[in-house]
Order: C-alpha cells, then structure tokens, then sequence
C-alpha cells in the first residue's frame, strides 16, 4: 500500500502542481491532504470529490507536526510506504511508475528521488558536520554514510515511524534533514531512485519584505535548533549571520539585522 501526503498552505487544492501530477493514480496511490491553511479555501470539498482523505485543524502548525498528526491518526499501524510531498512539484510518470514498482517489492525502508531546481540537483545531498548540506553535482558524488534529503519526492517505509517520528520542535526549515540524521544513525535501507522530479525553490524568488521578514524569523529558529540538536551552535550563529547580511543588502534594509539580533 502507497499514501501519498500532499502539505496545501494557504492556498486552493486544485492550484497544486502535485494534485494535478497525481490525478491519474488514484488507483494505486491512495491521497492524503493535510490543509495548513489559515482559512477556508473549499478545500475538503474538493477532497471529498476526488476520493481523497482531508485533514486540518484550521491553522498553520507547521510541517513536523502536519506530518506527524496525519501519522497518529490514520499510518502508523498500517503496512507500506508514505510518499512525502509539497504542494508545487512536478511529477513525472517516469517517477510514479518507479515509487509504485520498488514499494511493491517492499525491500528498501527510504526511496529517494533526484530532485531538480533550476537544473541544478539540490537532493539528495551530502552533509559535512551533520549540520552542514552540501550539494553535489553529479549523484555518483552522494556517500551513503552521509546522506541528506529533502521532504518533497521522499518515500518512507511506515514501520520506520515506529522508532521515530518528525521533530516538532522544528516548524518548518530542516525538518526534512534533521529527519534523516535520524535515519542515518538508524542505519536503514536508502535507495536512490533513477528518476527526477522538479521542484520549485522558494528561495529563488524575492517576495514581499513583510513575508521575507517573517519567512527569516521562521528560519532563525529553525536552524538554529537544527544545529543545537546537531551540537554545532557556533555554525549556526554564522551562518544565520550569513544570510542576515544577504537579506539585508537584497532588499537594501537593516531589519533582518534587528530580527537577527532578537533573543528568542
């Protein structure tokens, strides 16, 4: 059995890039939406109408712990695999038949796809320090030993989830890497699949400076737990003051350095 869990925030189910991808696989794949939405967009409708199952507690509370309601109430005791997704990746056929073919063969514990933005492959990944994600050119560059992924594209064995779930002390950013840290100390089966899937970066774009301001607060959090969890404060400290300093100069403001400066 594959479930696929679709994260929709503030937003209309029927605007997803990975709905659109997944309408045809229904029968194989079965759909789970998870609304982190702050209000209503006729979202349970549209589940309800295309045989999806619908969750939502009527605010954001992040993504470990979106992932992790929908483990406690329906997976947990269930056999097979769960197909992590975000709301805007584009999936190939190439990808779905392959996700289907190897959970079949119940053989690996964690599937992971090459995943693509911008041409440039930004998962799987390496780590340096446990802290640190490097990327890789070509995929022959991954070392298993320190392996790192991103949520989106990721399927996972459910007997996995008996050791451990999401860590929701993370809201939003490293929740997907703090996750296989994990897995690595685990020593579970990973598998790189053959197939890609695009994924759209939100970092490649320039939003609003309100949102930015409260997307870095969100950041500063989260990577500064990551790296207390991974006992690499110091790194933390610099590279948060890093990306202040480039948040700063993109919008030509000191707010993020008023935000930086924030004991929280």
């Amino acid at each position: 059995m594959l479930y696929a869990l679709v994260v929709i925030y503030n937003d209309k189910c029927e605007n997803s890039k990975t709905l659109e991808s997944l309408k045809n696989y229904n029968k194989n794949i079965n759909i789970i939406v998870f609304d982190n939405s702050n209000k209503d967009f006729n979202n349970k409708e549209f589940c309800e109408k295309n045989n999806y199952l619908y969750y939502t507690v009527n605010k954001n509370i992040g993504l470990s712990k979106a992932y992790n309601y929908v483990l406690k109430e329906l997976l947990i005791k269930k056999n097979g695999y769960l197909l992590v997704l975000d709301d805007d990746t584009s999936l190939t056929k190439k990808y779905l038949d392959e996700i289907i073919e190897k959970s079949l063969l119940n053989k690996y514990d964690i599937l992971l796809p090459i995943v693509k933005s911008n041409n440039n492959i930004i998962s799987p990944a390496n780590t340096q320090f446990d802290c640190r994600v490097r990327s890789v050119n070509n995929i022959n560059e991954i070392d298993k030993k320190n392996i790192t992924a991103i949520n989106s594209g990721m399927v996972i064995k459910l007997s996995v989830y008996n050791k451990f779930l999401y860590n929701e002390n993370l809201f939003l950013d490293y929740v997907d890497h703090e996750f296989m840290r994990q897995i690595r100390k685990s020593n579970f089966n990973i598998t790189i699949l053959n197939s890609e899937i695009i994924q759209s970066f939100s970092r490649d774009e320039k939003g609003s400076l309100a949102s930015e301001l409260i997307r870095f607060n969100i950041y500063k959090k989260d990577f500064k737990k990551y790296c207390e969890l991974c006992n690499k404060e110091f790194y933390g400290y610099f590279n948060i003051l890093k990306f202040t300093i480039k948040q700063c100069l993109k919008y030509k403001t000191f707010k993020f350095f008023k935000k930086f400066k924030e004991v929280k």
